[in-house]
């Protein structure tokens, strides 16, 4: 009598923990895609200088050269190499222009580059004339690898592509170029400084006496690489927040959905239950019986929706990917998959205990409804 109430019960469960889990999912897969971009974009040196200010995280306000020359003579640097950064309109876009130091082993994380040969894209990075810009710039600008752009800089620049990446965790698009070619079209404005040390100095002291160098009134700030990666992942972090809480009001939602549906289906069993009451089932026994029977059914039906959801989560991770161009790990996340099942199974059964104990107490009856 119960059982297309029940397949529905159980269709509530499965598509509110699916919907937890897909984007659950692909919020935490591309969040990891962003903490590697922090790595490896904040690593290349062990200290960096650049403005003060939470909207200069990404190092793009320029600040006097001399600056350089004052770190570079102070004792235990090893080097101080500029880095260069700024923003510019194409198509219709704010795209991020990253121009590492000249020096730079790796002018870009292999990681982000996405099409196109890594080693011998870092190499003609390094070399001068040509770049790497993000795959979804280059779709809008219908871009391929080998072909010139010419940028709308102060000065047009036209370099070649040398590879697509992915948009480095600016939703706009990026453009990495090389230093000489960023002071060719832009000028020669340094936004950030990357000092390393020498092997005798270590990185909290060797940042210590740059600050106290430059001074509280300087308007620069200077991080570790750690503490500039942690800075960019906080930003990203608040960034991707709304997607943690739609998630969450999807599993709130579902538990209530799910737990007024069975507080009426049990509720409208009351008949049946009076006759078992009749044939010598105690209350404890009955109002038992419907806890599990609830448990069992929300279970079933939440297990389902979690082996879908991890199928939700590979699509969706792909499609932002593909979408958005953002960096993002393709993985399951099985614990996600547990954790929803259990809030849901758990929560709502706990819900459903009360009406369920107050259906058992129905008075005994010989007639089954």
């Amino acid at each position: 009598a119960t059982r297309t109430r029940s397949l529905a019960i159980a269709a509530i469960g499965a598509v509110a923990v699916f919907g937890a889990v897909a984007i659950e999912g692909a919020r935490g897969n591309m969040q990891a895609g962003l903490d590697r971009v922090a790595a490896g974009m904040n690593r290349t040196a062990q200290v960096w200088v650049s403005a003060s200010g939470a909207a200069n995280t990404l190092a793009t306000t320029p600040f006097p050269e001399g600056v350089r020359s004052r770190i570079a003579a102070l004792p235990g640097v090893r080097t101080v190499a500029s880095y260069r950064g700024g923003f510019l309109n194409v198509a219709g876009r704010r795209v991020w222009v990253i121009a590492p130091p000249a020096g730079s082993p790796a002018p870009l994380p292999e990681s982000q580059i996405v099409q196109g040969n890594p080693v011998s894209a870092q190499a003609r990075l390094r070399g001068g004339g040509f770049a790497v810009i993000s795959t979804s710039l280059a779709s809008a600008l219908d871009r391929r690898i080998g072909q010139s752009l010419t940028l709308p800089s102060p000065h047009p620049l036209r370099l070649r592509l040398a590879a697509l990446s992915t948009n480095i965790g600016w939703p706009g698009g990026a453009i990495v170029m090389s230093a000489a070619d960023f002071a060719k079209g832009f000028g020669g404005d340094v936004t950030a400084l990357n000092v390393d040390f020498k092997r005798s100095v270590t990185v909290s002291a060797g940042a210590a006496v740059v600050a106290r160098a430059l001074g509280r009134r300087s308007g620069l700030t200077v991080q570790t690489a750690a503490q500039r990666e942690a800075a960019w992942r906080a930003s990203s972090r608040q960034g991707l927040s709304r997607l943690a809480v739609i998630a969450l009001l999807v599993l709130l939602a579902a538990v209530l959905a799910t737990a007024g549906a069975m507080a009426a289906m049990l509720w409208q069993r009351r008949p049946q239950l009076a006759y078992l009451k009749r044939q010598g089932y105690r209350r404890s026994v009955l109002w038992r019986s419907l806890v599990y029977e609830s448990a069992l059914l929300l279970t079933a039906g939440c297990l389902i929706g979690a082996v879908f959801g991890l199928y939700g989560q590979v699509l969706l991770s792909h499609a932002l990917a593909a979408v958005t161009g953002f960096p993002v790990i393709m993985s399951l996340g099985p614990l996600i998959a547990l954790w929803s099942v259990a809030l849901v199974s758990f929560a709502a059964a706990a819900i459903v205990a009360a009406p369920g104990y107050l259906a058992a107490r129905v008075t005994p009856s010989v007639n089954p409804g």
